[in-house]
């Protein structure tokens, strides 16, 4: 459980000294929802991280922002035929960007396809047809 460990650390220490425009953001993928077979410790992982923004955003009731942006597969350079429909690297960086700069309280995001993707960007106030 280091990363889960690693990402209380940094909270703890970063979750003080935020402002208010401040937003924290977690990036999981879907293993931390769905069983992925020989996923067995990467989904535990993911699962204490979403499970840590849930009772963060309880917590903090609105005060401080916490994200958490839930990726599905991914359409990167090194996939010799990506499928369009997958979420592409820079739409994750959009909504992250969009979510950083919006004034909504902290929430899970799901990205698991670019459809998901543009729809979030909308929710956002951005608009994502540009991507």
């Amino acid at each position: 459980m280091d990363l889960a460990t690693a990402h209380m650390a940094v909270l703890r220490a970063a979750l003080p000294r935020m402002t208010d425009q401040g937003a924290y953001s977690v990036v999981v993928g879907q293993s931390a929802h769905f069983p992925i077979p020989g996923s067995g410790l990467v989904s535990m992982e993911q699962t204490a991280l979403l499970m840590m923004q849930q009772v963060l955003a309880a917590e903090l009731q609105g005060a401080k922002r916490v994200f958490l942006l839930e990726l599905g597969p991914v359409a990167t350079r090194f996939v010799e035929t990506p499928d369009p429909a997958q979420v592409t690297s820079a739409q994750i960086g959009a909504v992250a960007v969009a979510a950083s700069a919006s004034t909504q309280p902290g929430r899970q995001v799901q990205l698991h396809d670019s459809a998901q993707a543009e729809a979030a960007l909308v929710s956002f106030g951005t608009l994502g047809a540009a991507l």
